[in-house]
This record gives structure tokens, sequence and C-alpha cells, in this order.
């Protein structure tokens, strides 16, 4: 499995408060900072990001994962 370092940890930390920012500006909880039209479409690359993220890679993560048992979770274990 993939293990981030540092540096990727806090990139994806920044882009996480960044995508907050685009949230609370479109529903006016916070001043735009930016225009609107680019809020509007940063709300849209988001969603698609975090949809193809949730169709995952196929193999571990994801809606359509091929591997459902790990250490964590053994072969035979029903969840209730």
């Amino acid at each position: 499995m993939f293990r981030p370092g540092k540096a990727g940890t806090l990139a994806v930390a920044g882009l996480l408060l960044f995508v907050d920012y685009l949230l609370l500006a479109k529903s006016g909880y916070l001043a735009p900072l930016i225009a609107p039209a680019l809020i509007q479409c940063g709300c849209i690359a988001c969603a698609a990001v975090f949809l193809l993220r949730a169709m995952g890679d196929f193999r571990y993560v994801g809606f359509f994962k091929k591997v459902t048992h790990n250490c964590l979770r053994p072969p035979g274990y029903a969840a209730v």
C-alpha cells in the first residue's frame, strides 16, 4: 500500500483546507476571496475528485474493490 511522507501529508492537508474554504465560501459562511465562478468550478472539480476516489483503484479501495479481506478483517468475517 501507498505510504506518503511528511511533505505528501502536508500537501493533502493543505488541499483539504482549501476545499473547506471553497465549500464554506459557496455556502455563504465565509466571504469569497476569489471570483464566485472559480468557487463554483472548484466545487465541481472537488466533487469529481472525491467521486473518483470513491471508485478507488479497483483493487484495495473503493466501490469496486476486488480484495475484500486483509489482516484487519479475515475471510469469512460477517459484519453485523
